[in-house]
Order: structure tokens, then C-alpha cells, then sequence
């Protein structure tokens, strides 16, 4: 299997990720509510997604996870006309049930042995590689993310995960 899973596309794109990162540590109160009605406009699917964990995390870890929100949403503003279509429960789910299989074929016994394939394999699938690296970036580099509970910690990078891969498809594969 090929390991070599970043193309020099990648690379590029890796450098847009590293400056709107930049930019989502800089933001502003105006900026950041500017780019919260952009998203309810254009994508008020992913706003719900953040109000809906508001539900469920404490609000001194909020402010990291809207970060990720906001460097994806960014990212995709760059990248592709966003504002074409909006993604739906409908394409999140399809995302989330792809991935909780994938989970699930993991903790079982056939994957014991080939879980580094298996895991490429994956993350092989994403076309923006480098957005969801930098989300990891974000996760294991914001101190109060650090603090979150470990459970909950997957919970956000899966879901940023999941909204990468239903906006790629929407985006750019979805007829």
C-alpha cells in the first residue's frame, strides 16, 4: 500500500491552512461576528453544529472549538464557492454512519494486524489532507482543548473530521 498519502497539492494547501489558522487566532469581536453570520447565511447547517455543542461542552472550551469551525469554514470559502450549495443533516449523516463503521471495523479482531493500512486507507480518502491536519494541529496545540475530557476531545476532531469529508462531497463530488 502507498504511504505517501500528501500530494504537493497538499503542501500548498497546507500553507493556506497555517495562515488562516494565523488569522483565526487574530480575529476580532467584529471579524468573528461577521464571519458567524456568514456562516448561518451560507452554511447554517455547520451553525447548528456549533450551537449543538454548546449543549454539551463547557464554555471555556468553546472558544477552541469555534476556531476549528471557523479555519474550516475559511477554508472552504478559499477553496471552493461554499456559498453554491448548503449541507444538511441528510449529507452529515451519511458521513457520520461511514465513519462510525469504520470505527466499529476497527475495535474488531480483522483489524488488529493492518490498522496502519487500514487508518491510510482512511485518511486517504479526504482531499483536503492538509485542513484536517491542521485541525489536529489545533487540537493538540490549544491549552484549555488539552484540558477537555479525552472522550470529548475525539468527539470534536471526528465531527470536524465528518464536516471536512460532507462539505468535500457537497462541494466538489456531490451531482
Amino acid at each position: 500500500m502507498n504511504h505517501n498519502l500528501f500530494s504537493e497539492g497538499d503542501e500548498i494547501e497546507a500553507q493556506l491552512v497555517a495562515d488562516l489558522i494565523k488569522q483565526v487566532d487574530n480575529i476580532g469581536i467584529k471579524s468573528a461576528n461577521d464571519l458567524s453570520d456568514r456562516i448561518a447565511e451560507y452554511q447554517p447547517f455547520m451553525m447548528s453544529l456549533i450551537l449543538g455543542y454548546t449543549q454539551d461542552v463547557e464554555p471555556e472550551f468553546m472558544d477552541d472549538i469555534i476556531k476549528m469551525f471557523f479555519v474550516v469554514f475559511l477554508f472552504f470559502e478559499k477553496k471552493t464557492n461554499i456559498k453554491k450549495k448548503k449541507i444538511d443533516l441528510s449529507d452529515f449523516e451519511i458521513f457520520q454512519e461511514k465513519n462510525f463503521q469504520f470505527l466499529n471495523y476497527l475495535s474488531g479482531e480483522q483489524a488488529k494486524g493492518n490498522r496502519m493500512d487500514v487508518n491510510s486507507q482512511n485518511l486517504s480518502n479526504i482531499k483536503f489532507k492538509s485542513l484536517f491536519t491542521g485541525i489536529l494541529f489545533l487540537a493538540k496545540n490549544q491549552p484549555r482543548f488539552k484540558k477537555m475530557n479525552p472522550e470529548l476531545q475525539g468527539v470534536v476532531i471526528l465531527g470536524m473530521k465528518i464536516l471536512i469529508e460532507c462539505l468535500e462531497w457537497n462541494l466538489l463530488d456531490k451531482k
